[in-house]
């Protein structure tokens, strides 16, 4: 493993590199930028805050995402307990028999096999899973120039890139109770797809010099695990653009500042939710 002196003096592009030192590089990243949206001070604590502990989502997640990118890794990393719960001295023993290994639950495997199947066998999808690198660290650097007296900034980042088809995509897999376009779509727009799309696109850009289309593939985790591939247009890029813009251009100015405000810094009029107000002006007559 290299040190954080290593890590950190990387230059922009991409790398591969492991969670453990993708978590030491000293940049911006998007699951942290986008709690800006809530309130700087929101941010600033994330920063602080000890990572969560893995969770049966999040090690769901990664044997999916393994399952369905990189098969071959899949089969040789994974090992699955058929025990009842996870602990005890049985547990334990399994446990140190397989250090370096993802441990699954039998549930855990059926059911990353079940939609790697479904996601490689989607005709659509197809083309965007046969072939690429899985995983890979994105590091880039964020510059807005001086405009009209108005100083420039810039912001070191970074991104854990889901998948780099051969093809020529930067492909994000999904998984999602609905995957229709409606339900998905809303899904999107309630976790800010979009945004972390806009994200990765330009960032690739940035450091290296070309635009990739951003491809989802969404896939329902139940059966008859319907896939659904979701290139995501210019116009939609656009506004994720504007969001994280605005972020980093905050961000910039909280660090400048040395001040991580929460939501405003007055007392503020209170106001209610749009669907509420008819009701009370009719109560009122």
């Amino acid at each position: 493993m290299r040190s954080v002196l290593e890590l950190n003096a990387l230059p922009d592009g991409v790398h591969d590199l492991t969670r453990e030192e993708y978590d030491l590089v000293d940049r911006v990243n998007f699951s942290r930028l986008k709690w800006m949206e809530r309130s700087p001070a929101h941010y600033l604590h994330q920063l602080t805050a000890r990572d969560a502990e893995d969770t049966d989502a999040r090690q769901r997640g990664r044997a999916v995402s393994m399952a369905v990118y990189e098969p071959q890794r899949f089969r040789s990393s994974c090992v699955v307990w058929t025990g009842k719960a996870r602990r005890g001295k049985e547990w334990e023993e399994f446990v140190d028999k397989y250090p370096d290994s993802e441990i699954l639950t039998v549930d855990m495997h059926e059911k990353a096999v079940s939609i790697a199947y479904a996601a490689r066998s989607c005709a659509m999808a197809a083309p965007y899973l046969s072939g690429g690198k899985g995983e890979q660290t994105l590091i880039w650097t964020h510059v807005v120039p001086e405009i009209n007296g108005m100083p420039g900034y810039s912001i070191r980042c970074k991104g854990r890139l889901d998948f780099i088809a051969n093809i020529g995509a930067l492909v994000d897999l999904k998984n999602t109770k609905d995957g229709s376009l409606d339900g998905f779509g809303r899904q999107c727009g309630q976790y800010l797809s979009h945004v972390q799309a806009a994200f990765y696109v330009d960032g690739y850009k940035a450091a290296l010099g070309k635009v990739l289309p951003y491809v989802i593939v969404a896939v329902e985790p139940e059966a008859p695990f319907v896939t659904q591939v979701y290139e995501v247009p210019l116009d939609i890029l656009q506004v994720g653009r504007e969001k994280y813009m605005g972020w980093l251009d905050r961000l910039n100015m909280c660090n400048r500042d040395n001040d991580f405000p929460g939501y405003a810094k007055a007392p503020m009029p209170l106001t209610l939710p749009h669907w509420l107000m008819p009701r009370i002006f009719e109560e009122a007559i």
